[in-house]
């Protein structure tokens, strides 16, 4: 089982404050990267004298987002998983090793 840290209650409380602010920075930092990947697109776009209809800017923004959140949500399952044991190697049962 994976170890865990024991803080009194107050400093828990603070560290999840803490992460929690780290978390919502890193949020608005992966925003900020697709925006200015997607500012950098169109530079790309006008080199080429391509023309993307509104249509082709809006599925490529919810394209660009849905991935971020599947991104998100697989990491955040992952983190889950490994804090909660479910990783955790068990010896198969009825071998009859303790």
């Amino acid at each position: 089982m994976a170890a865990q840290i024991d803080l009194p209650p107050t400093r828990q409380a603070l560290a999840w404050r803490v992460m929690s602010r780290t978390r919502i920075i890193w949020l608005i930092a992966a925003f900020v990267a697709l925006g200015a990947l997607l500012w950098g697109a169109t530079f790309f776009w006008e080199g080429i004298d391509g023309d993307v209809s509104g249509h082709g800017w809006f599925a490529y923004i919810l394209g660009g987002v849905f991935t971020l959140g599947l991104s998100a949500g697989l990491f955040a399952l992952t983190f889950y998983s490994a804090r909660h044991g479910h990783d955790d190697i068990d010896p198969p049962a009825g071998n009859g090793t303790p």
